[in-house]
């Protein structure tokens, strides 16, 4: 067992872990420095971004006649942002086989973009 540890200031939390890493994170998000509280921040809106992303591109949209992504893409765009909330990459841009774009990025004060394109061509010839 591994006791919980913040990784910013390294206050030791009355909880055991089975892994290190397991302990750290848990640490780090129940710490209440600076640096944790801004680091409990992000992981929410990474959280919050992925339940959007989810309601954006695994449901048809009959509407505007736009399908559901294949789930490999959705957990693909799910690590991205991760990524983004970790400040590893500032953004992503992918299109998709199905037909237009998949925008995430990283924008002021912290919040993620999410953004789903698709060209919409309605032409006639009489």
């Amino acid at each position: 067992m591994v006791l919980a540890v913040c990784k910013f200031c390294g206050q030791t939390i009355a909880e055991e872990y089975e892994t290190q890493e397991q302990a750290i994170e848990e640490g780090t998000m129940a710490c209440s420095c600076a640096q944790a509280r801004a680091y409990q921040q992000l992981k929410e809106r990474a959280e919050v971004a992925k339940v959007e992303l989810r309601d954006m591109l695994l449901k048809d949209d009959e509407i505007h006649n736009v399908k559901a992504v294949d789930q490999a893409v959705f957990d693909f765009l799910i690590n991205a942002v991760d990524l983004i909330a970790e400040d590893k990459i500032y953004k992503i841009t992918i299109g998709l086989s199905s037909g237009g774009t998949v925008d995430i990025k990283a924008g002021a004060g912290g919040k993620i973009s999410l953004k789903r394109s698709v060209a919409l061509t309605n032409k006639r010839e009489v």
